[in-house]
């Protein structure tokens, strides 16, 4: 691990926290709404459609992502995103609770741009599934207990949220400082390019690049199955199970503890098999757990579904983050972030409904349905995992070949400028930590650039 892999880890650690406390409370908004203010199928498609409709807009504003500063893409999405759910303690109307979910929801696309961009910068490909995979796993922990006590706060006092979310926005807000402060290595173009681009841009990565495209394919399928249910499963815990904040936030606290269990086993996992081979095998963990559903009659059998889901999520999670910004080329990671992001708008938009209209007739339905796309979605990346291999290491081979070559350039340029006095100390510049890939390692850890 060299001195930028080293400090962007330590940030990230700490960043993971208060970004994973942030993430989940929203995500337990549904639950809180379906629960607390008695939200119909119309409602519940609303605010969890919101995060990933939004996501459209990435279409447009991939340039910008990778010519903005950092203060651009964190600290400002954060500020006006995230910071404007502090009037929830003012004004307290289920409404205005639903306004200021959508509106945080803007902050998402840039912020998760920038942070994938800058994994796929200051990781080597050989150690960046497990370093991203265990910074992950204290931010689960954390999250899982906040939760947790959320719900038993709601039980006794089903207004507490009016104090919880503005809380937890200054949370989201400090995550993102701590993000802005990741070092970013000399010459890396992930970050900040001054190319220009248009909505039209993600129909040229689609046609141009195969495997991305069949990528994108499996993830929307996932996408849709994964909406389809979520969708439902608030309205069947709150009104069919009839479950309490405590059970129903307290699915989402073990959802997080099997994230913390697994999601390094995850991260290791992908650095074997990549992030279609990892997907292919989740995929239908997800199947089997939403296929149960359809016969749970209990809150115990309900947790123990969440349970194994979150499983298969652990794995999803990290394919999710790190499969566009793998397949992508040098100074390309923030634009097929944009792309991918984006196609989760499109599915949004019609796997939520979907989702909602069959929650409003029986939301048990869902479950079959969610069943049948899983398995497909892991069939499609089961097929592409070997292509994506032989990319992967055909760019690593590359990669290895132009160190070589500089390195004995190098020397050869050192033994004739210098003949008579070799350094016995010299020898190849990259650190000891550093991918083939990777830029020459600083003496010193470079400053975040703002």
């Amino acid at each position: 691990m060299d001195t930028i892999e080293r400090e962007t880890y330590r940030l990230h650690l700490r960043a993971a926290v208060f970004e994973m406390i942030f993430t989940q409370t929203m995500w337990s908004a549904v639950d809180v709404a379906a629960k607390n203010m008695d939200a119909g199928p119309f409602e519940v498609t609303i605010i969890t459609m919101a995060p990933g409709a939004v996501l459209l807009i990435s279409l447009f504003l991939a340039g910008f992502m990778e010519r903005g500063t950092r203060a651009h893409l964190f600290l400002w999405p954060a500020i006006l995103g995230r910071l404007p759910l502090l009037l929830l303690f003012f004004f307290a109307s289920p409404w205005m609770f639903i306004a200021l979910l959508v509106l945080q929801s803007f902050a998402l696309m840039p912020i998760t741009a920038a942070l994938n961009s800058v994994v796929r910068s200051n990781y080597a490909d050989h150690s960046r599934g497990r370093l991203y995979g265990r910074a992950s796993q204290f931010g689960h922990l954390a999250s899982g207990l906040f939760v947790l006590g959320f719900g038993i706060l709601l039980d006794d006092s089903p207004t507490a949220y009016r104090y919880v979310y503005p809380l937890v926005a200054i949370f989201g807000v400090v995550s993102c400082v701590l993000f802005m402060r990741m070092p970013q290595r000399p010459n890396s173009n992930d970050t900040v390019t001054a190319a220009k681009t248009d909505p039209f841009y993600a129909i040229r990565v689609l046609r141009g690049d195969r495997l991305f495209r069949l990528y994108q394919l499996g993830f929307f399928v996932y996408g849709l199955a994964f909406m389809i249910s979520v969708t439902a499963k608030p309205l069947f815990a709150a009104n069919t199970l009839q479950l309490s904040n405590k059970e129903m936030l307290g699915a989402r606290a073990l959802s997080s503890l099997m994230l913390v269990l697994f999601t390094p086993l995850m991260g290791r996992l992908l650095d074997r098999v990549n992030p279609a081979g990892l997907a292919s095998i989740c995929y239908p963990i997800l199947a089997v757990t939403t296929g149960l559903l359809f016969t749970v009659n209990s809150g115990w059998a309900y947790l123990l579904c969440e349970g194994v889901f979150a499983f298969g999520m652990a794995g999803v999670f990290i394919a999710w983050n790190l499969g566009p910004v793998t397949l992508a080329e040098e100074g390309t990671a923030a634009r097929y972030m944009g792309v991918h992001v984006a196609l989760v708008g499109i599915r949004a938009i019609i796997g939520h409904p979907v989702g909602g209209y069959i929650a409003s007739i029986d939301p048990r339905v869902a479950f079959p349905i969610s069943f049948l796309l899983f398995l497909v979605a892991a069939t499609i990346m089961w097929r592409i995992r070997r292509p994506i291999e032989e990319r992967m290491q055909a760019r690593r081979e590359a990669a290895a070949t132009s160190t070589t070559a500089t390195t004995m350039s190098s020397e050869e340029l050192f033994a004739t400028t210098l003949p008579e006095t070799p350094d016995p100390g010299y020898g190849s510049r990259s650190g000891p930590g550093d991918a083939p890939d990777a830029p020459p390692s600083p003496t010193t850890t470079s400053p975040p650039r703002t």
